[in-house]
This record gives C-alpha cells, sequence and structure tokens, in this order.
C-alpha cells in the first residue's frame, strides 16, 4: 500500500527477478496489477461503474505510470514454476515517483519442498453464459449477450487459474423437429472448456435439455421420453469421458412446487441421471431422498444484506455474521448435511455470499476451511459473471459487464479480476494444503499423530494465514 500525504507524480513500481541460493525465477514470475475501487475505471476505452475492489491491469504489458494521491494499493501475485526448487528467493520492489525519492521493499518467497495435492472438495460456480451461435435472434442476442468461443474460452482458462475447474452449463441437448437429440451444442462447449483445461472426466452439470423437469406429473408419454432421453444424453456424455451427468431442476422453488418435481427426477434417475439444483432448507423433507446435489442456499442469506455496498457490508455486524461460515454448524443445518449423505449424495453452497462483495477473508474461508469443517462437498455461488440485462455484449465482445453479482469484469479481450476471486483461489489452495497434510498424516502413521491433534483443534473462524504456513510447517515435518 502507497500512502502518501502529497500527490506523488508519474508512480512506477518496479520487480527484480526473484534470486535465491536454488536459484532464479523466470523474470514473470512476479504479476504486478492495481487494486482499486471500481468507481469510474477506464478498461481500454470502456467506462465501468460499481461498487467492487477489483484487481486492475493496466491493457499494455507494463503497468503504466500514475499520479497517486492518498492511498493506492498494488497487488502482487506470485506465480511459481512448477520445476522451481524449494527455498527462499528475494528481490526488491520499488516505488519510484518521479517528484520523490524512490522507496525500497523486500519481497521474499519461500517455495516449499513438496508438490500440492488437489483439494478433496469440488469447485463450480454459476455461469449464466451462451455461445454465440449465428442462427441465434437479434432478440436473444440483445437480451443475453451470447459470447464468442474467444472470449468464452478466456474466461474458463481464467477460471481454472483460480481451482474453478467445472463451472455449470447453461446448455444441454437439443431436440430437432423430428425429435432426435442434437448434441453440436453442448459439443461446443465442451471444446472450449476442454482446451481451457477443464476436464474430460469427472461430473457435468448442465440444463435439462432434451428431457422435460416440470411441477406435474408426467404423462407416461414424457415419462418414457425422459427415460430414453436421459440416457442418451448420459451415453453420449460417458463417450466424451464424463463419468456422471447431473440435470439442473427447478431453480430455488421450495414447497409443493419443489414437490411436484419428484415425477421428473424419478424418470431421469431410471434413466441415469442426477439431479442439482439451488434450494432453500425444506428440500431434505420433499425430495431429499431423490435429489443428488443440492445446492443449499446459505442460511444467512438476505436480501437486504446481499445489496449492501462492499464497504458497508464490512460495517454491519449483522452482515458478516449472517454469512460466517458457523451458520453452516447450526445443529439444524448439521443434521440436514448428516441426512444428504447418509443418502449417498453430496451437498454444495451458494450466496455464500454471492460473488459481488469483495470480502476476500470471507470468500477465503468459505472456499476452504469452511467447506471443511462444516462437512460440504463442494462450492457453486452466483455468479462467475452476472446473468445478463438488456443491453449486453455484442457478439465481437464489445462490451464490460457491470453487474453487482460477479467474480470478474467482463473486458472486451478478457476478464478482470475483483479481490474476491483471488480469494476464492486463496481459498482453493488452503484446501490443497489440507489435502497434502492429510496425506502426509496418514502415511506417517504414529509420527502423525500430533499433527493430527493440532489439526483437529482448528476452528472455523481460525487465522487463515497463520493455518496455512503452520499446515506448511507440518507437511515438512512430516515429509
Amino acid at each position: 500500500v502507497v500512502d502518501t500525504e502529497q500527490t506523488l507524480e508519474r508512480v512506477r513500481v518496479r520487480v527484480g527477478r526473484l534470486k535465491g541460493p536454488a536459484g532464479i525465477l523466470p523474470r514473470d514470475a512476479v504479476d504486478v496489477r492495481i487494486a482499486q475501487m471500481l468507481a469510474r475505471v477506464v478498461v481500454g476505452c470502456y467506462n465501468v461503474v460499481g461498487q467492487d475492489l477489483i484487481v486492475m491491469p493496466w491493457l499494455p504489458d507494463k503497468l503504466q505510470p500514475a499520479d497517486i494521491t492518498g492511498r493506492r494499493q498494488f497487488w502482487l501475485t506470485i506465480h511459481i514454476p512448477d520445476d522451481a526448487q524449494a527455498g527462499i528467493y528475494e528481490t526488491a520492489v520499488k516505488v519510484i515517483p518521479r517528484n520523490a525519492p524512490a522507496t525500497e521493499l523486500t519481497l521474499e518467497v519461500t517455495v516449499p519442498p513438496f508438490d500440492l495435492r488437489e483439494p478433496q472438495f469440488e469447485y463450480s460456480v454459476y455461469y449464466p453464459v451462451w455461445l454465440y451461435d449465428e442462427s441465434m435472434s437479434d432478440a436473444f442476442v440483445e437480451k443475453y449477450g451470447p459470447l464468442t468461443a474467444e472470449l468464452y474460452l478466456a474466461e474458463c482458462r481464467n477460471m481454472v487459474a483460480h481451482g474453478c475447474t467445472n463451472p455449470n452449463i447453461y446448455a444441454g441437448a437439443e431436440v430437432n423437429k423430428d425429435g432426435s437429440l442434437d448434441f453440436t451444442t453442448l459439443g461446443r462447449y465442451l471444446d472450449v472448456r476442454e482446451q481451457a483445461g477443464m476436464g474430460p472426466g469427472g461430473p457435468l452439470y448442465i440444463f435439462d435439455g432434451g428431457n422435460k423437469i416440470v411441477s406435474r406429473d408426467l404423462t407416461k408419454e414424457e415419462w418414457e421420453r425422459n427415460v430414453e432421453a436421459t440416457r442418451e444424453i448420459v451415453a453420449w456424455c460417458q463417450t466424451r469421458g464424463y463419468d456422471e451427468v447431473y440435470f439442473m431442476a427447478g431453480d430455488e422453488l421450495t414447497g409443493e412446487a419443489l414437490r411436484a418435481e419428484r415425477d421428473s427426477f424419478e424418470s431421469i434417475h431410471e434413466g441415469g441421471g442426477k439431479i442439482y439444483v439451488a434450494c432453500c432448507q425444506d428440500f431434505f423433507g420433499i425430495v431429499g431422498d431423490l435429489l443428488d446435489c443440492p445446492v443449499l442456499l446459505h442460511p444467512g442469506r438476505a436480501d437486504d444484506i446481499l445489496t449492501l455496498e462492499s464497504r458497508n457490508f464490512l460495517q454491519s455486524e449483522e452482515a458478516l455474521a449472517a454469512y460466517n461460515p458457523r451458520q453452516l454448524l447450526a445443529p439444524r443445518i448439521q443434521e440436514l448435511i448428516k441426512g444428504v449423505h447418509d443418502n449417498g449424495f453430496k451437498i454444495f453452497t451458494y450466496m455464500d455470499p454471492v460473488s459481488g462483495h469483495a470480502q476476500p477473508d470471507m470468500h477465503r474461508r468459505h472456499r476452504g476451511l469452511g467447506l471443511w469443517k462444516t462437512g460440504i462437498d463442494g462450492t457453486m455461488t452466483w455468479a462467475y459473471i452476472h446473468i445478463r440485462d438488456k443491453g449486453g455484449p455484442k457478439p465481437n465482445g464489445s462490451w464490460v459487464n457491470v453487474g453487482g453479482r460477479r467474480f470478474v469484469v467482463r473486458g472486451p479481450e478478457g476478464p478482470v479480476d475483483t479481490l474476491g476471486w483471488e480469494a476464492y483461489r486463496e481459498g482453493y489452495d488452503d484446501a490443497r494444503y489440507l489435502a497434502t497434510l492429510q496425506d502426509a498424516i496418514a502415511k506417517a502413521g504414529d509420527r502423525g499423530r500430533q499433527a493430527q491433534q493440532w489439526l483437529d483443534s482448528i476452528t472455523v473462524d481460525a487465522d487463515l494465514d497463520a493455518w496455512r504456513w503452520e499446515m506448511a510447517r507440518q507437511i515438512e515435518l512430516l515429509q
């Protein structure tokens, strides 16, 4: 953070190469960006208006000089090559104004002598986006702003870089006029996703295209059609390398509207498919025996809190308490989670909080430590970027998303990260350290007993930086 009582003119931030006894890291290992309120920021030639904190890259290859009045935060991301040798690396970070003496800081990076395992949790997110197709009507393009394959690829790569390797897909099999199923569109999505590093492998979370999920009993013909369509869709997906297919049911339905979907759920189960959907706490007594992956609305969710600006959110004890992962430790929620697991199903969380809140600690806590301590299996919150309304981007990408419920700002050439999105990756990395430590404890036998006792003592409110540092230390000791 640069904090100044005078205006600093044409400030440059210069970072040297990270060096240590083990060697020298690449020149581009340190990525310097500027973090600022998204009040009226210029992205290329597009004005973006909002209330979030973002990690703002200047579009040229290098960070451009800028004046600083008051306070300005810079964000450093260190990319460690997979083949980097363990050890301590250092470099100078120089803040160089034109009208004042330079300030020099020391950046120290510790590369530990172990590789991180993948987390035991699933990392997804709601991703309401459509790939552009020339057959789409002008009205659809105007309302939903479908993406080009190039921009969709850029966003998928951005998700993979943050640990989100399986967002849901707002598409499914399509039905031709003769009733046959068409997998062309779904195949296009998977082609781009796989190019970005998402699969093949694991489950798919898609729309219900090709079958029917409705809040009423199905006719005999509809039931048979669902079973047949589901079997064909599952078989097609399995040939692509995806072992399970989850179909999205009616979003956030409760009570009798949810109960009336049971017939649809059963028909899809008979065809070998599974069901996922965002739901409230009443789901278990209604469809708990059929819902393979409930995406649970966080118990602290409230409209008046969701609409708070980030600064007001931080100053509200009510908001911070409402979205604490501790809410998921309440007896009624723990009983619900246990019931889902006893049925052989999994459970994700949703709106915990929504992505638009720039609360890095809260997002990080929910994506790592919170998942572990509460028994939740994965995360699928709303949203990587909010569903677009009328006036959205044209197929050439010449538009910037300005909605308040998104992890990124959509620019004409790709996404710009927010602090909440960077925190998503931090939670994912916490979970990787956790998985690595648990593996080391299991392999260490009796030597791992003390580390296990320490790990068991951790609470959901633990200091996240201290927790990760100690996990790294314990892993080194055990290995």
